[in-house]
């Protein structure tokens, strides 16, 4: 009879050799990552560029 801790543990050992599930999980992974530092340096660039405005003295 498999107990849970048993069970459990097949279960985890499918996962880990599943590598095609894992490949598709370390591309989303990637993908979400990229996305995130794409979307803060446009608000830092977008932050950065309203200080600049703020801060331009004309020499006229």
């Amino acid at each position: 009879m498999i107990t849970s801790d048993e069970n459990s543990m097949i279960f985890f050992n499918r996962q880990i050799l599943d590598s095609e599930r894992s490949d598709e999980c370390i591309d989303f992974t990637m993908l979400c990552f990229f996305f995130c530092v794409c979307l803060w340096t446009r608000v830092r660039v977008e932050i950065m560029l309203q200080f600049q405005t703020l801060g331009v003295v004309s020499d006229s």
